[in-house]
């Protein structure tokens, strides 16, 4: 019975954190649109669609100074992985929010 129940609990710690990444990956994309755009216009920047992006959303569309690692594999079997990695990793540079005192 423990087993099934902490197997459950995986499962949903899986979802979750696979949904917040999800979107993540589309409030840097609409971050970087919008930094391509010359703020011509204001997107929607969906920051309330999970818990980790409202907690990130002064870092990372707001006024401060944001780092980014991403780690990647030379292996060719984790090779669509690592070109998604870099993907993110391009829009993250394209959307550069500016930091002032």
């Amino acid at each position: 019975m423990q087993t099934c129940i902490s197997f459950s609990q995986e499962i949903t710690n899986s979802v979750c954190l696979c949904r917040s990444l999800l979107v993540l990956g589309k409030v840097i994309s609409v971050l970087s649109e919008q930094a391509s755009l010359a703020k011509k216009r204001k997107l929607f920047v969906p920051y309330r669609d999970s818990v980790l992006t409202y907690l990130l959303k002064e870092s990372l569309g707001g006024n401060a100074r944001t780092a980014m690692i991403a780690t990647v594999s030379p292996s060719s079997l984790n090779l669509e992985e690592t070109l998604s990695t870099l993907r993110l990793v391009g829009a993250t540079k394209q959307m550069m929010p500016s930091a002032s005192r």
